[in-house]
């Protein structure tokens, strides 16, 4: 589940949860809004290019949250936006909760509903094209997106991940 990036209202509201962290201080309400939308764009593009792997479901929501899932087959991940320790770090507080555990089956469940009722979806598979893509992302009110202009957002989005994976790698974490 993504943020709907043709919702004004749910990607302000997002923008003024982020603006309470340091690292957005300073920064004006709408170049918060543009760097969130901007991240969605990313973020389609990357779990698009995962579809080799797996097939990807993508829904999107007009409701924030303060809490950021992630669903796998073994486990499910929860980030805490809005705690104290998550406000003082880089990267969200998050917990771990194995397939077994009660938790990962209510946020499983939860989470199948938000994709049932999601403002729209969409599921990538290997045999998703480029162009595909493009037009997709078209939809979503993301213009000067062509073919040809995923290669750089691609390159974008390599930026954008590598601070992730330094921190990953300071913790001693997976390279």
């Amino acid at each position: 589940m993504l943020l709907d990036p043709r919702d004004g209202g749910a990607i302000e509201a997002r923008a003024k949860d982020r603006r309470q962290r340091p690292e957005h201080q300073g920064k004006s309400l709408q170049a918060i809004q543009d760097e969130i939308r901007d991240e969605i764009l990313l973020a389609v593009i990357a779990l698009f290019d995962c579809r080799d792997t797996c097939e990807i479901q993508l829904g999107f929501s007009t409701t924030t949250s303060p809490v950021r899932i992630e669903v796998l087959d073994d486990a499910i991940y929860t980030s805490l936006y809005r705690s104290s320790e998550s406000r003082r770090n880089t990267h969200p507080e998050t917990a771990r909760f194995s397939r077994e555990s009660q938790t990962y089956q209510i946020f499983r469940d939860e989470c199948q509903r938000q994709m049932q009722l999601a403002s729209l979806r969409r599921s990538f598979t290997s045999r998703d094209t480029d162009q595909e893509l493009s037009v997709f992302v078209g939809s979503l009110d993301f213009t000067d997106v062509e073919e040809a202009g995923l290669r750089a957002q691609r390159l974008r989005y390599q930026e954008f991940i590598m601070p992730f994976y330094d921190a990953i790698d300071g913790a001693g974490g997976p390279a």
